[in-house]
């Protein structure tokens, strides 16, 4: 019955939210060229909103996209967005923010689903747990409420395991220079 009311509200809540994406799909958004991911979003909905070329990202460099949901162009809003950062060497990298607690929790239970191993992140900062699966990282960064936003701001960042990996060497490395 638990399992009927979850499917009940995510489906709900998805079709409420045509804006969300799912775990399966920011996977496959890692693992795929800028325009195949471009075509998968546009196909659900999504705008392209901005394409920069190479963007320094603290030791690669990245060309970022960024694609929005029911995007205002004169007030340059949008009811959803997401960033692809890529480059030549790596896999992408997602990056989704989001405001719904119950989007949090959707993704939690999904991840808990896939048995992944979850480390929690340095809460000095903000509030980051990380989990491991398999062949993905996925990073929840929680920015608590504050004067700025009414509620709490979450974000979700997507890595290929072995280029998460990657990506810490090459912070390491910056530290240690």
């Amino acid at each position: 019955m638990k399992k009927l009311i979850l499917l009940f509200c995510v489906f709900y809540y998805g079709t409420a939210n045509a804006q969300l994406l799912t775990l399966s799909d920011l996977r496959y958004l890692v693992q795929h060229d800028i325009s195949s991911c471009n075509s998968y979003l546009i196909n659900k909905g999504w705008t392209l909103y901005e394409h920069n070329d190479t963007t320094q990202s603290l030791f690669e460099n990245f060309t970022v996209s960024s694609w929005g949901y029911q995007i205002d162009q004169s007030e340059r809003t949008a009811l959803g967005w997401v960033y692809i950062n890529q480059n030549d060497t790596t896999f992408n990298r997602i990056r989704y923010p989001f405001t719904s607690n119950v989007i949090y929790r959707t993704y939690l239970n999904e991840l808990k689903s896939l048995k992944t191993k979850k480390l929690i992140g340095d809460p000095k900062q903000s509030i980051s747990d990380i989990f491991f699966g398999k062949s993905y990282v996925y990073v929840i960064e929680t920015v608590p409420k504050n004067s700025d936003n009414a509620n709490p701001q979450f974000y979700i960042t997507v890595f290929d395991k072995k280029d998460y990996l990657h990506y810490w060497v090459g912070i390491l490395q910056e530290k240690n220079q």
